[in-house]
Protein backbone atom coordinates (compact mmCIF):
# COMPACT_ATOMS: atom_id res chain seq x y z
CA UNK A 1 0.00 0.00 0.00
CA UNK A 2 1.27 3.44 -0.96
CA UNK A 3 1.56 5.93 1.86
CA UNK A 4 -0.66 8.97 1.30
CA UNK A 5 2.05 11.27 2.66
CA UNK A 6 4.50 10.13 0.00
CA UNK A 7 1.94 10.70 -2.74
CA UNK A 8 1.16 14.20 -1.49
CA UNK A 9 4.87 15.03 -1.24
CA UNK A 10 5.69 13.89 -4.77
CA UNK A 11 2.54 15.61 -6.11
CA UNK A 12 3.55 18.85 -4.42
CA UNK A 13 7.03 18.58 -5.90
CA UNK A 14 5.53 18.10 -9.35
CA UNK A 15 3.42 21.24 -8.94
CA UNK A 16 6.49 23.22 -7.81
CA UNK A 17 8.43 21.94 -10.82
CA UNK A 18 5.62 22.96 -13.21
CA UNK A 19 5.48 26.44 -11.64
CA UNK A 20 9.24 26.83 -12.06
CA UNK A 21 8.94 25.90 -15.74
CA UNK A 22 6.16 28.46 -16.22
CA UNK A 23 8.29 31.20 -14.65
CA UNK A 24 11.27 30.28 -16.83
CA UNK A 25 9.10 30.29 -19.96
CA UNK A 26 7.75 33.75 -19.14
CA UNK A 27 11.29 35.12 -18.68
CA UNK A 28 12.37 33.65 -22.02
CA UNK A 29 9.45 35.28 -23.88
CA UNK A 30 10.52 38.79 -22.88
Amino acid sequence: MIKLENVNKSFGELILFENLNLVIDKKRQK
